[in-house]
């Protein structure tokens, strides 16, 4: 006797699923008139906006969270950013491991976004992360309080909060900031552009939450070598955090809107500060609206590149890119398969990481026409550069913003909405549905197609 088959929810659709039933019951909770300072329910479409933006880890808004939010929404806000930021890729590898998965290459990109091959090191991994992350965000939290507590003249609870909040959301590269209150609505860090202890503070959070998990615990622990997922890692942040501190630096060097009146330290700090939170913090010391073209145009590539897999990053990641120059390196050369620290990479590995660039691309590019398209409808244009500046900002969860979202259409308002979730989720739901167990299929007959 045959046992019936079960239809049980696929294991590729659980996160999805998750995140979005995450995202309406935290936009439940925000509309509640005790989330807001005023005591007013908040719209549905705005809450719903907030919401996902949180979980997603994004950053965008359309209302200042200091303002807006009560002590209560603040919290609903930050345990979203720490669901969203931590809970991603641990929910991913503890999901496939509870549930049955039908094909090993189904779980292969799971444990590949750990630096590993089978998933039950993933898994151990995940449990370690969770240790990291309130290890490091404790840390945090504890510099700028003692920071804070100048800045709020010893006000104790008010530097004890703002400290908590800002080191998870800088940890989980989120971009959410109670700043409003203090320097005005939608200004960021802009006040403290200059202060060394807590510049470097959120920078070094936001690197050790882009960096990935897999990555940190390789280098924080004496007996574990690095692989090769680690070296791409590790080099890659390094190039992109030079060349975009560089770029910022020369293009705005004489911008007085934005680092041209700072001193050299400052400039560098700031220009520093700017390489790093493209990818993808979304907290920002300059007016990103001030910002020269060039510099627009380094920061959408900074934001497209993002972090490292298993991480609290956004983007297509650097190791994603990484593999795409390499590939196109190994072409130029003749060469038929691509190395990198004295490792080949599969093929499989490869076939992904263009599928998803190639699949971002579309998509921010896609998006970005229709964004322009509803704000010509409603007479209120914004230059093509501003719009794939905040696209890309919602593809790669940044929360950067040129000031497009403060005033965006109803449409635009949902294009975003859509571009933030899938941006959290678009990497790992790719490579877990495109990777299907190998099919054997009638050869057909090879036939040369004209390219370049």
């Amino acid at each position: 006797m045959t046992r019936p088959k079960r239809h049980g929810l696929r294991p590729v659709l659980i996160l999805p699923l998750g995140f979005l039933c995450i995202i309406l019951l935290g936009a439940a909770l925000l509309t509640l008139p005790v989330a807001s300072n005023d005591g007013q329910s908040l719209g549905f479409a705005d809450a719903l906006f907030t919401a996902t933006s949180a979980t997603c880890v994004t950053g965008l808004i359309v209302r200042d969270t200091a303002i807006q939010f009560s002590t209560f929404g603040r919290v609903v806000i930050i345990i979203m950013i720490q669901v969203g930021g931590l809970g991603f890729m641990t929910l991913a590898a503890m999901a496939f491991s509870f549930f049955k998965v039908p094909s090993p290459n189904q779980i292969a990109p799971i444990a590949e976004a750990f630096g590993e091959d089978k998933l039950y090191k993933a898994y151990v991994i995940s449990k370690k992360a969770v240790a990291l992350t309130f290890s490091v965000e404790l840390v945090g939290a504890i510099v700028l309080f003692i920071r804070f507590m100048s800045l709020f003249e010893g006000n104790i609870s008010q530097a004890a909060g703002y400290a908590v909040f800002h080191s998870i959301s800088a940890f989980c590269n989120a971009g959410f900031d109670l700043m409003g209150t203090i320097s005005g609505p939608y200004s960021s860090f802009t006040m403290l552009a200059t202060d060394s202890v807590v510049n470097i503070t959120l920078m070094v959070l936001i690197m050790i939450g882009g960096l990935g998990f897999a990555v940190v615990l390789a280098l924080i622990s004496p007996r574990r070598k690095l692989n090769a997922n680690a070296k791409i890692v590790l080099t890659m942040y390094l190039i992109l955090f030079i060349a975009g501190a560089a770029a910022t630096y020369v293009f705005e060097y004489t911008n007085p809107k934005t680092i041209g009146s700072m001193n050299t330290w400052e400039k560098l700090l700031a220009s520093m500060f700017q390489s790093v939170t493209c990818r993808t913090a979304g907290f920002n010391t300059i007016d990103q609206t001030a910002l020269r073209d060039p510099t627009k145009a380094a920061s959408i590539a900074l934001m497209f590149i993002g972090g490292a897999p298993a991480g609290t990053a956004g983007g297509v990641k650097v190791t994603t890119i990484a593999i795409a120059f390499m590939t196109i390196r190994s072409i130029m050369v003749g060469r038929t398969e691509v190395f990198a620290f004295m490792r080949a990479i599969k093929q499989d590995v490869i076939r992904r990481s263009f599928s998803i660039v190639i699949l971002a691309v579309t998509v921010v590019f896609g998006s970005s026409i229709v964004i322009s398209a509803f704000q010509y409808m409603v007479d209120n244009p914004v230059s093509y550069i501003d719009v794939l500046f905040e696209s890309m900002s919602a593809m790669g969860t940044v929360g950067l913003t040129s000031g497009l979202t403060g005033i965006a259409t109803v449409g635009t308002r949902i294009v975003l909405g859509l571009l933030m979730f899938l941006g959290r989720l678009g990497p790992l739901t790719l490579a877990v549905s495109v990777v299907r167990p190998l099919q054997s299929a009638s050869r057909y007959v090879e036939e040369n197609v004209a390219v370049g």
